[in-house]
């Protein structure tokens, strides 16, 4: 019997950690620094909400992210589908976008947030890597 209260214990707990894990990244983000590579590309794009507006938006199911040019207001970029998440590996499914190279590819990211900044790091392996700071804007 105690092994069993146990175990069930533990279950639960993982249970918890796993879904306290999800729900930390679950909000709306505003993007306020990062970079990028493209695979083959020797050079670095850096960019900040100076150049690039870019939101994101996280339910416990599924992203949405938005980006436009500053200059002119321009759709850049756009993309979402369902997420995985755990205590340190953000993983989008990339269902719908404008950018037709990556629709059907997976995004994945090891991240960390510290008070109301989420910090990823990855990309789509072959074709780009991130390096991203995102600021909370609500939860």
């Amino acid at each position: 019997m105690k092994t069993t209260s146990l175990l069930l214990v533990l279950l639960l707990s993982a249970s918890l950690s796993f879904a306290q894990n999800k729900m930390a990244v679950v909000g709306t983000w505003k993007l306020i620094s990062g970079k990028f590579t493209q695979s083959g590309d020797t050079a670095t794009y850096y960019y900040d909400d100076k150049t690039s507006d870019a939101i994101k938006i996280v339910t416990p199911t599924h992203f949405a992210v938005f980006s436009k040019n500053v200059s002119d207001d321009s759709l850049q970029h756009a993309g979402a589908g369902p997420i995985q998440v755990d205590d340190k590996n953000y993983i989008e499914e990339i269902k719908y976008g404008t950018d037709k190279d990556v629709v059907g590819k997976t995004a994945k990211f090891t991240y960390r947030i510290e008070g109301d900044k989420w910090y990823i790091k990855g990309g789509i392996e072959n074709l780009m890597t991130f390096e991203e700071t995102w600021q909370r804007l609500n939860k």
